[in-house]
């Protein structure tokens, strides 16, 4: 169709001028959060503490979970400020996996419909999260969407559009290769930076894998499954050292804490309690709960829930959760 005709037809394409529009909206939120916070947070003074001192626990103190970010920030030049780095590389991060996700959505998006569309761009819980919290921006499972896209882009050049009922003979193979650097090496890595991820992404994959797997095993779901599992044997073990060896004393984050400290990336005056002190700690909060046994994590959880729950119910209280 010649340009010009196609341009005179527009008007009468209510889905396309507003799938148009909500696209543009979507790009141009994002693209002003940037130009926004970008500044302050490369220069230290925009960025969530917590978010941010959770990159820097290590292994100086011997292993422990969450500690290979800051092992990898310890490979940053000295003259680099951290707060600087991971500012642009959180934000790096983030804007690569928006656009692999506006990415995906462009491929169909003249056969959305508009309401489709604007419920995957503006989901509370996906993107518009991150933009209305900013204080989200630097939180590690970021890491997870970026492995599920990954994921997702490994089954685009698979398997081709349309052919699920005829797949070439070693396709599933291929997929298998092509998922093995995620399923061995990159989802391990991001459980070994924050165990939450295996909760938050692992099942996912799981999913993606088991479905995908399933349209051409021989025997079925059964097999499916079988594969689905020793693909994800990895990630598996990786949780399970951190859950059963992974838990530091409060004298190993404080050594930690006074670490970073002396290096100048943690504030003066965050790690000058006695360790023995666990109450009233003024280690970064994203340490203190470092040492915390699950059953610990859970009661904590459920009390912030119920005064949450307590604060929306009964207006005459305050939240300041």
């Amino acid at each position: 169709m010649p340009f010009i005709t196609r341009t005179k037809s527009i008007p009468g394409q209510p889905r396309f001028i507003l799938n148009s529009l909500l696209l543009f909206i979507f790009s141009a939120a994002w693209i002003r959060a940037l130009l926004y916070w970008l500044p302050p947070d490369s220069s230290g003074a925009g960025l969530n503490y917590w978010a941010y001192t959770d990159w820097l626990i290590d292994y100086s103190q011997g292993f422990i979970r969450r500690g290979l970010s800051g092992e990898i920030w310890r490979l940053v030049p000295a003259g680099i400020p951290p707060k600087a780095s991971i500012a642009v590389f959180s934000w790096i991060l983030i804007l690569a996996v928006v656009c692999g996700y506006l990415r995906l959505l462009t491929r169909s998006w003249k056969d959305y419909h508009p309401l489709t569309l604007f419920g995957l761009l503006f989901l509370p819980s996906l993107f518009l999260f991150y933009l209305h919290d900013h204080n989200a921006i630097a939180r590690k499972e970021i890491l997870g969407y970026a492995t599920l896209l990954l994921h997702l882009f490994v089954v685009e050049k698979t398997f081709p559009p349309g052919a699920r009922s005829a797949l070439p003979a070693g396709i599933v193979r291929r997929y298998i290769r092509g998922l093995l650097p995620i399923a061995a090496l990159l989802l391990p890595a991001i459980i070994l930076i924050h165990e939450g991820n295996f909760l938050l992404f692992v099942p996912l994959h799981g999913i993606i894998s088991l479905t995908v797997l399933g349209w051409n095993a021989p025997r079925g779901f059964k097999q499916a499954a079988l594969w689905t599992g020793l693909l994800y044997i990895p990630a598996a073990l990786a949780f399970g050292a951190v859950y059963l060896s992974g838990t530091p004393s409060h004298s190993t984050l404080f050594a930690i804490c006074e670490k970073w400290r002396a290096a100048g990336a943690i504030r003066e005056g965050t790690c000058i309690l006695p360790v023995e002190k666990l109450s009233g700690s003024t280690l970064p909060g994203s340490f203190i709960p470092m040492s915390w046994s699950l059953a610990q994590a859970v009661d904590v959880t459920r009390i912030v829930v119920s005064l949450r729950s307590l604060c929306e119910n009964y207006s005459v209280f305050r939240c300041y959760i």
